[in-house]
């Protein structure tokens, strides 16, 4: 299997269908890979997702 520089997913063939879990961070739904964890996640990308959803 060949190695893309910056993809970590097992299945290349994956179309990540990304959500944000508070508990983990940035996760693909189908294939479970973490895009960002949610140490990397700072508060003022928080609010923006928020205000974007309009909560």
């Amino acid at each position: 299997m060949n190695a893309i520089k910056g993809v970590f997913c097992s299945s290349l063939s994956c179309e990540h269908d990304y959500r944000l879990n508070e508990e983990i961070g940035i996760y693909c739904t189908r294939c479970s890979f973490v895009k960002t964890e949610i140490k990397d996640i700072t508060l003022h990308f928080v609010s923006q997702i928020l205000y974007y959803i309009g909560l």
